[in-house]
């Protein structure tokens, strides 16, 4: 496998229904210098026929590596990341569609960051879609009630992640700076962003660079917020406290509980 200038990541499982539609949103790409590293993680559908006949016809462009067993959601792209080998990485779900300019766009904004800070990561806001691609929200960010700001502090990104993995895109660099993760206690994507905030730096987009689709199959989806929601998230003290002991295990210098727990308890009072 050879070092290109982007690299794009796509996990699939059971995403037969949609997964055609993404792949084509990425070959319309109007930025030409990407290939795209497949792994199924053991889907039971057409997925992997799918992704076959793909890899077959677009061999220039789309690799397929061989899965042994089903990782999950966080382990599989993990998985992806560990084997990547490009300047640059961007990570893509399965069910959702692509802006043709997002690769360039947001590339070009990872590019300027990474004059400074090699250590970068940069993301998007994005529209949230039914199944049929209508408009739920027009911006992901407002629909959780999140503000890129806070993506600024490390110590707010400890407490909360304000970015998905399908509208990021970061350097190569970072990925080296990755320390093993468990995914009982963490998502992939919020780990890469608490790594670039606490390490380096995070820019947002501002800009909708994907339609986020929302349908029943969604392992991880896009849901409103509740009061509800906010007052369990606010006496999940045990679930914080596990993972304030793994991020101690592996961040240096480690960051003060206090601080996590202070951001997490301001973040969702701001959000209610």
């Amino acid at each position: 496998m050879h070092s290109d200038t982007v690299q794009i990541l796509l996990s699939t499982y059971n995403g037969e229904e949609y997964v055609s539609e993404q792949i084509e949103s990425i070959l319309a790409q109007d930025y030409d210098d990407w290939t795209l590293l497949v792994r199924d993680d053991q889907s039971s559908d057409r997925t992997p026929a799918i992704l076959k006949e793909y890899s077959e016809k677009y061999s220039d462009k789309i690799q397929l590596i061989d899965s042994e067993k089903n990782l999950g959601s966080t382990g599989s792209f993990m998985k992806l990341i560990e084997i990547s080998t490009a300047d640059y990485i961007m990570l893509s779900d399965q069910d959702d569609v692509w802006h043709p300019q997002k690769v360039r766009r947001s590339l070009n904004r990872l590019k300027e960051i990474e004059k400074r800070n090699k250590l970068a990561l940069v993301y998007t806001d994005m529209e949230v879609v039914d199944k049929d691609l209508s408009t739920i929200n027009t911006s992901f960010l407002k629909h959780h009630h999140l503000k890129s700001e806070w993506s600024k502090s490390a110590y707010s990104v400890f407490a909360q992640s304000m970015a998905a993995g399908c509208c990021m895109i970061f350097t190569g660099t970072l990925r080296d700076r990755l320390h093993p993760v468990d995914s009982k206690l963490f998502q992939h994507d919020h780990w890469l962003l608490m790594h670039a905030a606490y390490y380096g730096e995070v820019s947002f987009l501002d800009w909708n660079s994907l339609k986020y689709r929302q349908h029943d199959a969604n392992s991880i989806g896009s849901h409103g917020v509740s009061r509800l929601y906010f007052f369990n998230k606010l006496f999940s003290i045990s679930q914080l406290i596990k993972r304030w002991k793994y991020i101690r295990l592996h961040f240096r210098p480690s960051p003060n509980f206090f601080k996590i727990m202070f951001a997490k308890l301001n973040l969702n009072l701001k959000r209610m």
